[in-house]
């Protein structure tokens, strides 16, 4: 899996443990806190919502927007701490918890 089909698995990993079912049902975004650092909303709807396409996620580390990602593609911030990697991770050790 490449980076950004990943993020998109884990977060389908994530809704299921929380028992969302349908997005695009929700009255809004889907906000989802991972960790003390990184969280992430997903707009399931059809039209734009709080500045967040159709159908994509913004993840955000420490307050500040780090991607911008659909199931097809996007982008994320490449630093050192940052990175797809890292909120991968952080998605993963959020299972161990």
């Amino acid at each position: 899996m490449d980076g950004i089909t990943e993020i998109f698995y884990y977060i389908s990993l994530i809704a299921e443990k929380n028992n969302v079912r349908n997005i695009g049902e929700l009255d809004g975004l889907w906000k989802c806190k991972v960790d003390e650092d990184w969280e992430f909303r997903v707009n399931g709807h059809d039209e734009e919502i709080e500045g967040i396409p159709p159908y994509h996620a913004l993840i955000i580390h420490k307050g500040l927007p780090a991607g911008l990602v659909s199931p097809l593609g996007g982008n994320f911030a490449a630093g050192e701490a940052v990175n797809e990697d890292a909120f991968i991770r952080a998605m993963k050790k959020s299972f161990d918890r």
